[in-house]
C-alpha cells in the first residue's frame, strides 16, 4: 500500500498530498539509545571524537549519560556559531541547574546551532526528570538564529529499568504541557531538523515572523488518547501560533 503524507504549507495555508518522502538528510535512529547505560562510569567516558567542535567549545559530551545543561546553556549564551557532535546517546537536558522546569534557551540573536557533520545530527535528547521543554527561546523574542541538523528527542516512549524513561510524563494536563521545541522571533531558520517523542504539548512551537521552517522530520510526537494515562498525553506535531511572512514548507509529519 503506497504511504501518503501532509506537506503543510502555511501563510497562506495549503494543504497537498504527495509520495512520502522524508528530509533530504539521514537523522540518526533512535532505536540505537541503550538506555541499561545510563549513569554507569565506562558510558561516562566514552570515547569523544578529539578536535570535535562540540567538544571543543565545551558543550558537553554526547556519549555518556552525564546531564549537559549547564555546558549547553553556557555555550548558548555566548551565541555565535554552536557545532554539537553527533553521539549516543546524545547531549542530555535534565534541568538546568537542577530545576527540573528549566530546559535550554536560546537568547543571543545571530546563533547557529547545528550538527558539526551536515548530514548527519546531532541529538539532544531531554532527562528522565524534566518537566520542560528541551529548548525554548525567551518571550520576548530572538532574531536571526538558525537551528539545522539536530535531533531533539522527548524520550516519551523509551522504557528503561524500573518503568518509563520519562518520570513525569503523566504530569501532563492542560495548560502545563510541556514540549520539545518552542521558537519565538522573527528571521530565524530551523531546517533539516528532527522533532520526536515529545511528552506533550507540541514537537515544534512557532510564533514570528520572516522565518524559514523547511525540510523538518516531525514524528512520532504525544501519547495515544487511548492509552489509558492520565493527564493530557497527546501533542501536536508543529504548532504555529503566528506566521507573518513566514514560510513553512517541505516537512513530513508522521503519527
Amino acid at each position: 500500500m503506497a504511504k501518503i503524507v501532509f506537506v503543510i504549507l502555511l501563510c497562506p495555508l495549503f494543504v497537498a498530498c504527495d509520495a512520502n518522502k522524508g528530509p533530504s538528510f539521514s537523522p540518526t535512529a533512535p532505536t540505537g539509545i541503550n538506555l541499561n547505560r545510563e549513569g554507569s562510569a565506562q558510558a561516562q567516558s566514552a570515547d569523544v571524537q578529539e578536535g570535535s567542535a562540540g567538544t571543543a567549545n565545551n558543550c558537553g559530551n554526547p556519549n555518556d549519560w552525564v546531564p549537559d545543561d549547564a555546558a549547553l546553556q553556557t555555550c548558548l549564551d555566548k551565541g555565535g556559531n554552536i557545532d554539537l557532535d553527533p553521539g549516543d546517546p546524545g547531549y542530555i537536558v535534565n534541568g538546568l541547574n537542577g530545576d527540573v522546569t528549566k530546559g535550554l534557551i536560546l537568547s543571543r540573536s545571530g546563533t547557529t546551532l547545528r550538527s558539526s557533520r551536515p548530514g548527519r545530527s546531532a541529538r539532544i535528547i531531554a532527562g528522565r526528570d524534566l518537566f520542560a521543554g528541551i529548548l525554548q527561546t525567551p518571550g520576548s523574542g530572538v532574531e536571526n538564529f538558525t537551528v539545522e541538523y539536530i535531533t531533539f528527542d522527548g524520550m516519551v516512549d523509551e522504557m528503561a529499568t524500573g518503568g518509563p524513561y520519562r518520570r513525569r510524563r503523566d504530569d501532563c494536563i492542560e495548560g502545563r504541557a510541556p514540549g520539545n521545541v518552542f521558537l519565538q522571533g522573527n528571521g530565524f531558520q530551523f531546517r533539516n531538523n528532527e522533532s520526536q517523542h515529545a511528552m506533550c504539548g507540541t514537537g515544534v512551537g512557532l510564533l514570528g515572523g520572516d522565518y524559514n521552517v523547511q525540510n523538518n522530520y516531525i514524528s512520532y510526537n504525544g501519547r495515544d488518547k487511548n492509552s489509558g494515562a492520565p493527564g493530557a498525553p497527546w501533542a501536536d506535531g508543529m504548532t504555529v501560533l503566528s506566521c507573518e511572512h513566514g514560510y513553512i514548507a517541505h516537512n513530513v509529519f508522521v503519527d
